[in-house]
Order: structure tokens, then C-alpha cells, then sequence
């Protein structure tokens, strides 16, 4: 994965079929995850999105399934995916209930890919000024899963407008002191 900064305007998250098939080690998922949200799920003083400590207790508290000779299987990654943008919103015991209801509404890849469309499009319309539009009429849990997205969406895009503020009032205080150093420099008459 490269590590060139991404932006949110880029938000797209993997497609099944762009998770490996393949069982993964721990360490191959955490570098996998951290990949694919690389400066784009805000965490505090930069730190990692998913470390081995959170995926642990995910296991330990059942919010994910334990791993059979230490190798992760296709649904944990896209459970682990799906916690890291959860996590920004949710308490981990409402993540777990949330992963475990979605569980019973089809197939995981039906699933996991009509959570990556509500997270999507809630992300591209809120930071365009678009009205998310209901994805899926007249059904609970695609309600449910919009409500979700757009709760995520909503967050991030705060985040990301108070980081431009805070990044311009730097800037502003930055050229008022070298106004005032520049001032104080000048000879008086």
C-alpha cells in the first residue's frame, strides 16, 4: 500500500474482493487495515487505527472471531474494517451488537459491500453539501445501516473542518507575530 497522504475526498474503502482470500497472521491484518485508512479515520497523535492490543480484546470480547492457528479469515478483516469506522462513533459493546445483527441479514459479502456503499456515500455527501438519499426504501436494517453511515460521515467531516480551522488560526497567529516582530524591527523616526 502506498504512503502517499490521502484525503478524505478519497474515502473509499476495499471491495470484497480486494481483501485477500487468504487467511492472514495478525501482524499482516493490522498492516492490511492501517493500509486502507492511512490519514483517513482521525485517531489521537497519529496513532495506528487498529494495533494488535485492540484486535485482541475485539477477540477476547467476541466482537470478532478468534482466529484458528493464528490466522484471520476474510470475515475478520472485513469485521476489523468495519469496527475501525465504527469506533469512531460507537461504544464497542453497541459495535458488537451491530456486527452481530448484521450477521443475520444475507450473506457477509452482501453485507460487507452494502456497508461499504452507505459509508461511501455518506462520506461523498457530506463533504459535498449533497442530502444523503436513502439507499434502500422501506426496510429497518438498511435504515439502520444509513444512520450508521451518516453518523460516521457527519463526524468525520467535523473533524476534518475544526482540523482546517485550527490549521488557518495558526496561520493567522503566525503572521500577527511576524507582523508584530517586523513592526518592533523597524526603525523609529
Amino acid at each position: 500500500m502506498s504512503k502517499e497522504k490521502k484525503t478524505v475526498k478519497e474515502f473509499k474503502l476495499p471491495s470484497w474482493n480486494e481483501i485477500p482470500s487468504i487467511e492472514l497472521y495478525l501482524d499482516q491484518i493490522i498492516s492490511l487495515v492501517d493500509g486502507y485508512f492511512q490519514n483517513l479515520i482521525p485517531t489521537d497523535d497519529d496513532e495506528p487505527v487498529l494495533t494488535k492490543t485492540m484486535v485482541n480484546n475485539y477477540v477476547k470480547h467476541q466482537v470478532i472471531a478468534a482466529p484458528v492457528k493464528k490466522k484471520y479469515c476474510k470475515n475478520s478483516v472485513c469485521s476489523l474494517i468495519a469496527i475501525c469506522i465504527l469506533k469512531t462513533v460507537y461504544s464497542m459493546s453497541d459495535i458488537a451488537v451491530l456486527l452481530r445483527s448484521a450477521i443475520s441479514l444475507g450473506t457477509e459479502e452482501e453485507t460487507y459491500t452494502s456497508f461499504c456503499t452507505c459509508i461511501e456515500r455518506a462520506v461523498a455527501c457530506a463533504f459535498s453539501g449533497e442530502t444523503f438519499q436513502e439507499l434502500y426504501p422501506n426496510s429497518e436494517y438498511p435504515y439502520l445501516m444509513q444512520n450508521i453511515a451518516q453518523s460516521f460521515a457527519d463526524k468525520l467531516y467535523v473533524l476534518e473542518y475544526t482540523k482546517s480551522l485550527r490549521e488557518k488560526f495558526a496561520a493567522e497567529e503566525l503572521a500577527a507575530e511576524t507582523a508584530k516582530a517586523d513592526k518592533s524591527e523597524k526603525p523609529t523616526k
